[in-house]
């Protein structure tokens, strides 16, 4: 896969990266890996000892840069013409089928195409454990099967005025691949078109996935979801990273001033739901 780098934002979640760098090892990934690191603590030796046999490049920034600087500094790093945008509580499984997304989106002549997440339940510390067995059986069950919900995410942008309603879908379309404005933060992508929409902005530490597909179709972004292509996602919100990773209302409420709407809306189209709503003062 000479074509492709894989880029990985992480923050105060090292166990994630190393079971995703783990996940990398197991398939024999030989492409570039690059990771951008704001933690507090430095883990570069600890990853170069872990993981020789991968082509990785560790970079430590400034602490909480948030992901949109941190995403734009691996962007500048990438020699290969397309990439792969990671989180750092991803796993690769045989479904993280590389070659077949990249002649997709070659075929189709794509700017990004995405595919699922995996969701597996996680247990994260004791007080997790208590409450899975306790009040949430179902997914405790799930966890010991090692079980998993499958979440798609094909979203669409409709402005009416200064009013944007963001539109998602989680049934999976017919049609392979499917034109859409949105996917979820598990992709591949034309590392020239993104660069020339300029990336993520950095003002958007949180939250910034809206503001990031938005600007796509402003700048004509060919974007496509691609059924059974997916990775799989173990969320962990551990005590030093909780206090950061809940500040996604603040980021997406200047996304919407941004861009000069009054009321932003997530709507879930399956169901008519209203997911999540902002509405600013006249």
């Amino acid at each position: 896969m000479e074509e492709l780098t894989i880029i990985v934002k992480t923050f105060e979640r090292t166990a994630s990266l190393m079971r995703l760098l783990n996940s990398f090892s197991k398939l024999n990934l030989n492409c570039p890996i690059l990771i951008c690191d704001d933690s507090k603590k430095n883990c570069k030796k600890i990853l170069d000892r872990r993981f020789p046999n991968l082509n990785l490049t560790y970079t430590h920034a400034e602490f909480d840069i948030g992901l949109s600087a941190g995403r734009n500094l691996l962007l500048a790093q990438v020699k290969t013409p397309y990439f792969v945008l990671c989180d750092d509580d991803f796993v690769f499984d045989e479904r993280t089928d590389l070659i077949r997304a990249l002649s997709v989106i070659k075929a189709h002549a794509l700017d990004i195409l995405g595919g699922d997440f995996y969701n597996y339940v996680t247990v994260s510390n004791f007080k997790r454990l208590i409450k899975l067995i306790f009040w949430e059986t179902n997914k405790f069950i799930r966890l010991v099967q090692n079980k998993f919900e499958t979440s798609r995410y094909i979203g669409q942008f409709k402005e009416n005025g200064t009013e944007l309603n963001f539109c998602i879908s989680h049934k999976a379309p017919n049609e392979n691949p499917w034109i859409c404005d949105a996917v979820n933060n598990f992709f591949i992508a034309n590392t020239k078109s993104v660069r020339n929409m300029g990336g993520w902005d950095p003002e958007l530490k949180m939250g910034e996935h809206e503001d990031f597909f938005y600007r796509c179709k402003q700048h004509h972004l060919k974007v496509a979801y691609l059924n059974a292509f997916g990775v799989r996602h173990y969320p962990i919100i551990s005590s030093s990273y909780k206090k950061y990773r809940f500040r996604s209302f603040e980021f997406k409420t200047q996304f919407v001033k941004k861009h000069g709407f009054s009321l932003y809306k997530e709507i879930q189209v399956d169901t008519g739901l209203v997911l999540f709503e902002i509405q600013l003062n006249a």
